[in-house]
């Protein structure tokens, strides 16, 4: 029985090395989406085969992005799942934020299409409603980038009132609003378009500006300004 299970370990261990290999030879997108998992799980589970937790994880929640995005307290419902486990996996997508947003250089907002990409890395598996305000300098450049609100996965509730506090703050004259749509495309509402107007008009007198507001969505990221649904002009 010994050198049974001796040698079981031995093939697992062998089988890791492979995946491992073919990882760094090949990179991510050589790997099944169960295999990149597996591959995770080696760090935190470093006993048992993780092909078959790989399984059963994806087998449960459906995909691998639904893994990553399901709450610790449920991924532990999984069979051999710890917390520790858990919360290695509920850091992918969040470090995936960091690694996106905080470059070294400094973040400059005077180019569009570098707009839409840093909002659309902030919201990467946040699964609620979170309106954000991210003020800038007098050169575009980011000061700061800040939730305000955090609501369930269809609304939030903010006023102008708390934009323009983040702002005094940074010290800033100019911010570009942002919040999500987690379940649906990024068209913008009536409330969208009520709500941005009423801070347009609140911030003016005290000589804030709004550049934009950006919405993210199901893969997809809009900005209100380019597609018309509001007037940032004075």
């Amino acid at each position: 029985m010994e050198s049974k299970n001796n040698s079981l370990s031995e093939l697992h261990k062998g089988h890791r090395q492979r995946l491992k290999e073919r990882f760094l030879q090949k990179g991510i997108e050589a790997l099944e989406p169960h295999e990149a998992l597996e591959l995770l799980l080696f760090y935190t589970i470093p006993q048992r085969n993780t092909n078959d937790i790989a399984h059963d994880l994806i087998n449960r929640f459906g995909s691998l992005t639904a893994v990553l995005d399901a709450p610790v307290k449920s991924l532990c419902e999984v069979k051999n799942i710890s917390e520790n486990a858990a919360v290695l996996l509920k850091l992918i997508p969040q470090m995936l934020r960091y690694y996106q947003v905080t470059p070294d250089d400094k973040l400059s907002m005077d180019n569009y299409d570098f707009v839409l990409k840093y909002f659309s890395s902030l919201y990467i598996g946040v699964k609620n409603e979170e309106f954000r305000v991210c003020c800038l300098d007098n050169n575009l450049q980011v000061i700061s980038c800040n939730t305000l609100s955090v609501g369930n996965s269809c609304e939030v509730s903010v006023n102008a009132r708390m934009v323009a506090k983040a702002a005094f703050d940074a010290n800033s004259n100019f911010v570009i609003l942002s919040h999500n749509h987690p379940d649906t495309y990024p068209k913008p509402s009536k409330e969208d378009v009520k709500l941005t107007t009423e801070i347009i008009t609140g911030l003016r007198p005290i000589g804030i500006q709004v550049l934009d507001h950006i919405i993210v969505g199901k893969g997809e990221v809009l900005s209100m300004r380019k597609c018309g649904a509001i007037s940032v002009l004075a």
